[in-house]
């Protein structure tokens, strides 16, 4: 549930174009207990703990866009913040925030802070 609560705060900010409704997501949308049995983080724990951090989003169309994460939903709906578009590992556009529908998503990464 605590991404609900950080979609909360976000759709409070400025950018609440991106999501204002936070029934979307549940909890229970990535839970396994092996994982919980076992000690090991389920992926819904490991994407927590990603919100505000640099990441990167790999699209099926092979474009990958990079920024701080600063909400997703259980559809892997994702929000980004100082996002750059990379084709072929290249750099080719650099944008504010940006939205991208969890369809396209392929996965998300996390990502190094450049020196």
């Amino acid at each position: 549930m605590e991404i609900t609560m950080l979609n909360k705060n976000f759709a409070a900010s400025e950018h609440d174009h991106f999501f204002n409704d936070d029934s979307v997501f549940d909890d229970s949308f990535y839970t396994c207990n092996k994982y919980q049995m076992s000690g090991r983080q389920t992926p819904s724990e490991f994407l927590k703990q990603l919100i505000g951090k640099p990441v990167m989003v790999k699209l099926n169309s092979g474009l990958d866009y990079r920024g701080i994460l600063a909400c997703l939903d259980g559809y892997l709906n994702v929000a980004l913040e100082q996002t750059e578009e990379y084709v072929n590992g290249q750099l080719k556009q650099k944008y504010g925030d940006a939205f991208i529908r969890g369809n396209n998503v392929l996965y998300i990464s996390t990502q190094k802070r450049r020196a």
